[in-house]
C-alpha cells in the first residue's frame, strides 16, 4: 500500500519525506541559492571550453604552412568559437532577465 502524505504546507511535507525544504523558503532564495550558481558554473564552464578551441584553432591556423585544409579548418574553428562565445553571452544575459523577472516579478 502507498502511502499518502498530508501536510498544510511545503516545510511538513519534507519533514515527512526527510527533504529541507526550509532552506528554500521562498522562490528567491532557491533561485539565489541554486539555480544561479548552477548558472554560473555552467557559464564559466562553457566559456572555457570555447577559449581552449579558439587558442586550439590559432594554433592549427600557425601551424597549417599555407595548406588549404588545415587552413579551412582552423578558420571554421575560429569562427565557430567565437560565435558560440557571442551565444554563450547572450543566453547568459537572457537567462538573468528571465530570473530578474521571476523574482521582482513583471513590470508594470
Amino acid at each position: 500500500m502507498n502511502k499518502v502524505y498530508a501536510a498544510t504546507n511545503i516545510s511538513d511535507f519534507g519533514d515527512k519525506v526527510g527533504i529541507n525544504f526550509k532552506e528554500w523558503a521562498t522562490l528567491e532564495t532557491l533561485i539565489d541559492t541554486k539555480i544561479v550558481v548552477l548558472i554560473n558554473w555552467i557559464t564559466i564552464v562553457s566559456s572555457v571550453v570555447a577559449v581552449v578551441f579558439l587558442i586550439v584553432a590559432g594554433y592549427t591556423y600557425m601551424t597549417a604552412m599555407g595548406e588549404p585544409d588545415k587552413v579551412d579548418t582552423a578558420q571554421k574553428m575560429i569562427t565557430g568559437s567565437i560565435i558560440g562565445l557571442v551565444v554563450i553571452f547572450i543566453a547568459r544575459m537572457l537567462v538573468t532577465v528571465v530570473v530578474n523577472l521571476v523574482v521582482q516579478g513583471s513590470p508594470t
